[in-house]
């Protein structure tokens, strides 16, 4: 089970190198301890350890101040520097997180770590059964106002809202899994 989520992880971060120039490095953990599932590029582990304990701190600040302000839990932070950026996505079992550049595309890079994360979703809930007993993946949800589907890139809520609300006849489109850029 644990080896099949590793490995779709390891083939997640590195196809999100390949779409994603921007992206230098990224991580899966899970998010209940912190445990590191997967890191590209293969780097030192030394690296890759390190990136995950600074992501782990920047949820554990960005939930804490959530909880202050009475607000929903966090789904994405962004932490920026001069020298680059700390993109963080995050659902109730997975923390997917992405270093870049000075000067990345946001949008994009959140949307390409979503896909990720989904991915990663995904490889554990066909892996635990979840799928074959008719039990949905963790969902990542957002209360901010403002269609979050088409700003976040991630299309959860979208579909969500698709499946929930069948008497319309209406169904959102489902997005490539990837998007293919021009280099």
């Amino acid at each position: 089970m644990e080896g099949s989520v590793s490995s779709t992880a390891g083939s997640a971060l590195e196809e999100l190198l390949d779409v994603s120039p921007q992206v230098d490095a990224a991580v899966v953990l899970e998010r209940d301890g912190g445990r590191l599932v997967a890191s590209a590029p293969a780097t030192s582990n030394r690296a890759a350890d390190q990136l995950a304990a600074t992501c782990v701190r920047i949820v554990q600040a960005a939930e804490q101040a959530r909880r202050e302000l009475g607000r929903e839990p966090v789904v994405q932070v962004e932490v920026a520097t001069p020298d680059g950026h700390v993109f963080v996505v995050t659902d109730a079992a997975w923390i997917v997180a992405a270093v870049t550049d000075a000067d990345p595309t946001v949008g994009l890079v959140f949307y390409d770590l979503k896909t990720t994360l989904r991915a990663v979703r995904e490889a554990h809930a066909g892996s635990n059964g979840a799928a074959r007993n008719g039990a949905a993946p963790v969902g990542v949800v957002s209360t901010s106002t403002g269609d979050d589907s088409t700003a976040s890139g991630d299309d959860d809520s979208a579909t969500a809202s698709a499946a929930d609300d069948s008497s319309s006849g209406e169904s959102a489109p489902k997005p490539a899994k990837w998007r293919r850029r021009n280099k």
